[in-house]
């Protein structure tokens, strides 16, 4: 849980920094090391996770567009449209909470 909680706080940190000290970072690459670390044992567990906080079986799907306009940007070879003259993306995000508001 720790070494879950450390990288997640600052996912753009290398594992050696994110920990903060040798002795976590070993721990770290240990756990990413032991071949049960699956990412669908990690999926599994977050899925069991919200089906427990999730007693009344209700979710609300809280989503969201955003159009990126990369029109600026020369070197974007192969990006597509947004729209009809614009270079770039459309990032569509859903976030699913509990009608308390729990991610």
């Amino acid at each position: 849980m720790r070494v879950m909680s450390d990288l997640s706080e600052e996912p753009e940190k290398s594992i050696w920094l994110a920990t903060g000290s040798r002795a976590n970072a070993k721990a770290a690459y240990r756990m990413i090391g032991n071949q049960e670390f699956t990412k669908e044992n990690i999926l599994t567990a977050h899925q069991t996770a919200t089906n427990n906080r999730n007693q009344d079986n209700t979710l609300l799907a809280i989503q969201d567009t955003t159009s990126v306009n990369y029109d600026t940007h020369k070197k974007m070879v192969g990006l597509g449209y947004n729209c009809e003259k614009s270079l770039g993306i459309n990032v569509h995000s859903c976030l699913l909470v509990t009608p308390g508001g729990i991610p």
